[in-house]
């Protein structure tokens, strides 16, 4: 559950979760989670996981495109 646009996102518990998105892919053609590649499918969908600890977690994307950077959203998950 997604709180306000890019900002917060609420879970029902702490542990791993899997976060699914896509992109445009004449906009982007890489991205970044907390500085760590994210794999882009031939769907232009993605996923990845992430730990959602006691006092919430900062999940950073960055989307590029030929290197330079096209996205940058910045939001925290916690649990209720």
């Amino acid at each position: 559950k997604c709180t306000k646009k890019e900002k917060l996102i609420i879970v029902d518990a702490t542990g791993y979760k899997t976060i699914k998105g896509a992109v445009d892919g004449n906009k982007i053609d890489q991205l970044t989670q907390n500085e760590k590649p994210v794999q882009i499918n031939n769907n232009d969908s993605f996923s990845f996981n992430v730990r959602v600890k006691d006092d919430g977690t900062e999940v950073r994307i960055i989307g590029y495109k030929n290197g330079d950077i096209k996205k940058d959203m910045t939001f925290i998950i916690k649990a209720k």
